[in-house]
This record gives structure tokens, C-alpha cells and sequence, in this order.
């Protein structure tokens, strides 16, 4: 799986900062008044993302089953709050904006580094649970400081000028 992953990481990659249609996603991402009024539609970009993200998680649960030996539609539960902090603590603003498959690849490895350390040192799952709410909450907190932090500093400096 780790190698498929970085396959897949690239691709994305690719697709994102590469092509016409990923420059169209951080546009959506970043403003959506404007990106209604650009030549390709709000609206056919969020489809597509989903599309990709529906094909992903497609394949995440072939990955999973084919693992497990096993099927059930609950097993990708347990994965919720795990990728919404891999995805803040990667960079990405779940505000709107954008980040980098780097950033969420490099959370990705943080995460299970410190999962590994939960299970060495025999914690319980639930204290790795509210270390991933903690530190969610925590980078939640810190973007909107530092997003506050600069939209103070370009008004001063509107105001200077």
C-alpha cells in the first residue's frame, strides 16, 4: 500500500498543479464568488473533485478489504477524524485555499510516527483519539491566529500607504 500510495500522491500531484482543471480546484477553493464567473462553471470542478475523491476512497476500500479479508460499510468509520487532521495538519485550510499532496503526505508520516509511539508506549486508542481532536483543534486555532495575524498586517499596510 505504501508504494501504491506514493504513486497516487504523484498523480495528484500532477493533476493539481499541472493541469488547467487543478489550477480550477484552488480557484473553487480559494474564491468561489469568482470561480462562478470563469470560463469552466463552479460547479463542473466540484464535480470532478468529487468524482476523484469517489474513485480514491473506491480504491482505499478495495486496499482495505483486500487486507481484511473482510467487508463491512462501516469500516472506513474509524478513518473519519484521522483524515480531517491529516489533511489540516498537511496544510490544508478547510476554510478555503489551498495546500500541498507534499504537506498531507508529510502529515500523513507525523501521524502514524506518533501512532507508532501510542502503541510502544501501550496507550490506549482512546488517548490516541484525543491527541488527533487536540491537535486538530490546536492547528485549527493556529491558522485562524496567523490568518488574523496577516489580514491586520495588510490592512496596516493599506493604511500606511
Amino acid at each position: 500500500p505504501f508504494v501504491l500510495m506514493i504513486i497516487i500522491a504523484g498523480a495528484v500531484g500532477l493533476w493539481i498543479n499541472r493541469t488547467a482543471l487543478g489550477l480550477k480546484v484552488f480557484l473553487v477553493g480559494t474564491n468561489r464568488k469568482a470561480a462562478q464567473y470563469s470560463v469552466m462553471g463552479d460547479r463542473k470542478v466540484i464535480a470532478w473533485v468529487y468524482l476523484a475523491s469517489g474513485f480514491l476512497s473506491a480504491l482505499a476500500g478495495l486496499i482495505i478489504a483486500s487486507r481484511t479479508s473482510a467487508a463491512s460499510p462501516d469500516f472506513g468509520s474509524s478513518y473519519i477524524l484521522l483524515a480531517i487532521v491529516i489533511v489540516v495538519l498537511g496544510g490544508v485550510n478547510p476554510m478555503g485555499g489551498f495546500g500541498t499532496v507534499t504537506g498531507v503526505i508529510l502529515a500523513t508520516v507525523v501521524l502514524q510516527m506518533v501512532s507508532s509511539g501510542f502503541n510502544a508506549l501501550r496507550f490506549s486508542q482512546f488517548f490516541y483519539l484525543a491527541a488527533q481532536g487536540g491537535v486538530l483543534i490546536f492547528v485549527m486555532i493556529l491558522n485562524l491566529v496567523l490568518e488574523n495575524r496577516r489580514t491586520n498586517k495588510s490592512i496596516a499596510k493599506s493604511l500606511r500607504s
